[in-house]
C-alpha cells in the first residue's frame, strides 16, 4: 500500500479573491499575446506568421486592421483638433 502526504497549504486569500486574481492575468496574458502581434507586424512580419508567433489565431490577428484604422483615426483627430 502506497501512503500519500497531505501538505497544508495555509490560506492567503479567500477563493473569491483568489478567481479574480487568476481571471484578471488571463486577460493580460491576451493583451499581452496581441501586442506581440502588433510588435511583429511592426517588424514587417506577416499576418499568418505573426498569429504563429504570438500563439494566436488568424482571426484574432486580424483585429490588426482595426488597430490600424483606430490609430490612424485617432491621430487624424488630434490633428484637426490642433
Amino acid at each position: 500500500m502506497v501512503k500519500t502526504e497531505q501538505i497544508l497549504i495555509e490560506h492567503h486569500l479567500s477563493s473569491e479573491e483568489l478567481l479574480k486574481r487568476i481571471k484578471s492575468l488571463e486577460k493580460d496574458t491576451r493583451v499581452l499575446q496581441r501586442l506581440y502581434f502588433v510588435k511583429y507586424r511592426y517588424e514587417d512580419v506577416t499576418v499568418e506568421e505573426a498569429a504563429n508567433f504570438a500563439e494566436i489565431s488568424k482571426s484574432i490577428a486580424y483585429f490588426q486592421n482595426l488597430w490600424h484604422i483606430f490609430k490612424t483615426y485617432s491621430i487624424s483627430m488630434s490633428r484637426a483638433m490642433e
